[in-house]
């Protein structure tokens, strides 16, 4: 019985964990491309790639970069960008942002890819709103508490 008690407890330890996990807005951003070589052939290796914010189009000093081993395989590279090692700031997506990508000591491709809203972020946009409702209709301070 000893036993059962305590594997229904790891599964219960476990399903709220994953639980908990499921609930998070992720921290990254996933970011897939296509490298060619000057000849327009497929890169097929491990290239170093720096991909960095900027709050501009073109010109402006970078918000946030990272420099990664990139495997392309085929052309096809693909990316999670803003992680443990580099984090994105906390105010960093405020603004209309772009995205710059150079691979090793090449010059930054152009244009500078633009962000445009994921998923999570269209949820944000609603929490901010409060479902179209100013936060005014939530204002509890008039109201007394009743002591019970």
């Amino acid at each position: 019985m000893k036993t059962k008690s305590r594997l229904s407890c790891f599964l219960l330890l476990t399903m709220l964990a994953a639980n908990s996990a499921w609930s998070q807005v992720p921290s990254t951003i996933s970011y897939q491309g296509y490298l060619a070589a000057a000849d327009g052939s497929p890169v097929d290796q491990s290239v170093v790639v720096t991909f960095a914010i900027y709050n501009v189009e073109f010109g402006g000093s970078p918000l946030w970069s990272d420099t990664q081993l990139v495997a392309a395989s085929q052309g096809l590279f693909s990316v999670e960008l803003g992680g443990v090692a580099d984090p994105f700031p906390t105010d960093l997506f405020t603004t209309p942002l772009w995205l710059g990508v150079s691979v090793a000591d090449d010059q930054e491709m152009l244009p500078r890819r633009s962000f445009a809203a994921a998923p999570f972020s269209l949820q944000a946009d609603s929490a901010l709103s409060l479902d179209g409702r100013p936060a005014i209709a939530f204002d509890q301070a008039d109201h007394a508490a009743s002591q019970g």
